[in-house]
């Protein structure tokens, strides 16, 4: 989770000792919200996903539609009401994840930007004189 920042990383390997004060007291619930927390707080790629399966959804909708209006019309079979209803339904559903992923993508950025965290990091820098400085304005 510290990959943001650029810094150098390394591996360290240990081997965690058995719990000395007995069973956790945390239940799988808990876990499992601490990993959801560790995953959005540091990307906004699980709001981006929503985009691109509305996206597929809506895709796939239209082609199916398509097939059945090809059906139809070259081989005249009489189409039931359901295939255009599952693809006029499939179609809006996935327009629907679309707008829901572009706003989940402007509050995720937004939400970065609450954060605070720094645009960048300075590694090194040169302490000046006051006399340098005035020669170099």
């Amino acid at each position: 989770m510290y990959g943001w920042i650029g810094f150098k990383k390394k591996e360290i390997t240990y081997f965690a000792e058995e719990r000395a004060a007995g069973e956790t007291k945390w239940k799988w619930s808990n876990l499992f919200k601490l990993a959801i927390d560790g995953i959005t707080s540091y990307s906004t790629v699980p709001l981006k996903v929503w985009s691109y399966i509305g996206f597929t959804i809506s895709v796939l909708a239209f082609i199916f539609l398509a097939v059945e209006t090809i059906k139809t019309i070259v081989f005249g079979t009489d189409a039931a009401g359901y295939p255009t209803l599952l693809a006029a339904i499939l179609f809006l559903g996935g327009i629907q994840l679309i707008s829901l992923g572009v706003i989940g993508e402007y509050l995720g950025r937004v939400f970065v930007e609450t954060k605070g965290r720094p645009a960048y990091f300075i590694r090194e820098s040169s302490e000046f004189d006051e006399s340098e400085k005035e020669e170099n304005e």
